[in-house]
């Protein structure tokens, strides 16, 4: 009879281990680990029971941000570490540079074009006005530049990263 009550035990005592491991391991769901992120507003979504979340862009935590479900961070370029409160998976994404750089047309004294820098990095600019360039120049974060009224030609505009 020991012998049997003991083995249940022991099963017992298991199941009930297991099962609080369970509960308190954490799974980072996203960012996933090694994911590219194109913009800065990051989302963390994670699997289990720990209330919050640490990011840092060092692997040992030296300086965390303490976030909470749901909570959107925005993040500048870089390489960063993350991982859910309690026991779990330390999982490491990059925020890539979004270089967006829109043309819209003003409706201005000349109604010309203009350009404006909506990303997160200086860029460079060609302006083709019928295949000959015209102007070259750097737009800086969040700058803007009046191209002018082109008549009767097409305006083509290069864009590209400044390296830094």
């Amino acid at each position: 009879m020991k012998v049997k009550m003991f083995r249940r035990n022991k099963f017992w005592i298991f199941g009930m281990i297991l099962l609080i491991g369970i509960m308190l391991f954490n799974l980072p769901l996203y960012p996933d680990d090694g994911d590219f992120i194109y913009y800065g507003e990051v989302i963390f979504e994670w699997r289990g029971y720990g209330s919050f979340a640490l990011v840092d862009d060092n692997v040992l935590f030296s300086s965390p941000e303490k976030i909470e479900r749901g909570d959107v961070l925005n993040l500048n370029p870089g390489v960063y570490y993350w991982k859910v409160s309690g026991w779990g998976i330390t999982n490491m994404f990059e925020v890539k540079s979004l270089l967006d750089v829109g043309v819209d047309g003003v409706d201005g004294v000349d109604g010309g074009e203009y350009l404006k820098n909506k990303g997160t990095e200086n860029a460079n600019v060609d302006v083709k006005d019928g295949g000959k360039i015209t102007g070259s120049f750097m737009l800086g974060v969040g700058e803007d530049k009046n191209l002018g009224r082109v008549e009767e030609k097409e305006r083509e505009v290069v864009v590209s990263a400044v390296e830094g």
